[in-house]
């Protein structure tokens, strides 16, 4: 769920990054004010829907400037600080894969519905038990699709990307840029959230699959600094 946090910042939830962890801190912490659009919003789906957010419906916004009346005005500041957390891309695979085994490969939204829409829907009927089948499938449909979905939410204005795999001292690194003074006692004692079921044993690649994927999230892999030792 992306988040408007009480001081005006805006947090953007990117699935399998290390988000229900972050907002069990932050709720934790007190810091969260409303959520912003519909689960997984990335940025322009927050924003869309926060300019109609008492309206239900586009159609409530039309009659209510229709009729002269005001709308309520937006719940965020355009300077507002945004930050979002991402994930080495071949590793969101294979944690994607196991989560969704754990879920028998539940669907996920509607790509193309603005009320309904979800990052995962464009792998909806992509699943697979066999994870090469699935990234295949994947490769074949959105080549490139987790350095895509990213690109959604790191826009100009986000002013900070965290990673997953150094998410606690990122997370710190977030509250020491807002000025926030936070209980780090309390933060310790939260866990790591939302895992992929540890039965569910980790997926093997397929060699020239994974050299296949690699080249396709390069872009990613640059953009955000990650090694590519060993993968090329």
């Amino acid at each position: 769920m992306t988040l408007l946090l009480i001081n005006g910042a805006v947090f953007l939830h990117i699935p399998k990054t290390g988000g229900i962890y972050i907002h069990t801190v932050l709720d934790a912490l007190g810091l969260i004010k409303a959520p912003l659009g519909h689960e997984h919003a990335d940025f322009d789906h927050a924003f869309w829907n926060d300019r109609f957010h008492c309206d239900a419906k586009v159609l409530r916004h039309i009659l209510r400037r229709a009729a002269g009346l005001r709308r309520a005005p937006a719940r965020m500041g355009p300077d507002a600080f945004k930050f979002c957390f991402i994930r080495e891309p071949l590793k969101w695979y294979e944690s994607y894969w196991r989560f969704m085994q754990g879920l028998n490969w539940h669907k996920w939204g509607d790509e193309q519905d603005p009320y309904h829409w979800h990052p995962n829907a464009m792998l909806n009927g992509l699943g697979s038990s066999d994870f090469n089948e699935f990234m295949y499938n994947v490769n074949r449909k959105r080549p490139g699709y987790v350095t895509e979905m990213f690109g959604w939410y790191v826009r100009p204005g986000v002013q900070f990307v965290g990673k997953q795999e150094t998410l606690e001292a990122d997370l710190l690194r977030v509250f020491s840029l807002m000025n926030l003074d936070v209980d780090r006692a309390k933060i310790e004692r939260i866990g790591r959230q939302n895992q992929s079921p540890a039965h569910i044993p980790m997926p093997e690649w397929d060699p020239a699959l994974k050299r296949e994927t690699f080249r396709l999230e390069y872009p990613g892999y640059v953009r955000f600094g990650y090694s590519t030792e060993g993968l090329a």
